[in-house]
Formats: C-alpha cells, structure tokens, sequence
C-alpha cells in the first residue's frame, strides 16, 4: 500500500466451542480464527472454522456467520485431514472463507453454528 492506510480491527467474536471437561474424547469441538487481526480497507482476511473430532467429516458445509463491516469474497473453500495415532482415529474439517473490510472502522464476525447430521 501506498501512505499510511487507513487501518481496520478485526474482531471474532464466539464460534468457538470446546467440549465440557466430562465430555468423551470423540466429541467434536470446533474452533474459528483469522489470519490477521488489523488490516486495510483493501486487504482481505481468512476466517477458518475447523471442526475436529470422529464425527468430524459428518459436518454440513459450515454456513457464514453474521458480519459486520465485512463482505463475504471468496470460500467457503473445505480441507480434510485423518489421523492415526496409536490405533485412535482423528479428523478434522476446515472451512475457510475470504472476507473484505466494506468501509473503515471496526469489524465483527458474529457467532455462527455448525450442524453434524
């Protein structure tokens, strides 16, 4: 970028969710995060949700959540990956989602929900 750009704040907010402590290991758990947490009113940022746990590949495509300050550019592009760690099976989904600030100022990507069938 040219000059000092104007900067934009990034905010996630929710999409996580951990299972509760007396939870079995095959739970899912799904987490979400961003590639930066300031950028450009020309940049653009990846939000990835990722879903892990042995029901994990049973996850519907993970809907986009609520945004505020943000349009929706690119994704929701899906990657998968399987363990075996000493005879245990692990997987985990990933979507990811390309997003644009539409104006300077402050940013959300609200809470959002993910359904296994």
């Amino acid at each position: 970028m040219v000059g000092s750009p104007r900067r934009l704040a990034v905010a996630l907010l929710a999409l996580m969710a951990a299972p509760a402590p007396w939870a079995h290991a095959d739970e899912p758990s799904v987490s979400a995060q961003i590639d930066a947490n300031k950028i450009g009113t020309n940049d653009q940022v990846q939000l990835t949700i990722t879903i892990q746990g042995r029901s994990a590949e049973l996850a519907e495509p993970v809907a986009l959540p609520p945004l505020k300050n943000l349009r929706h550019v690119g994704g929701p592009f899906q990657s998968s990956q399987v363990s075996f760690v000493n005879g245990a099976v692990s997987q985990t989904v990933s979507f990811t989602y390309v997003l644009q600030p539409v104006a300077a100022g402050p940013a959300e990507i609200r809470a959002g929900h993910v359904k296994l069938t």
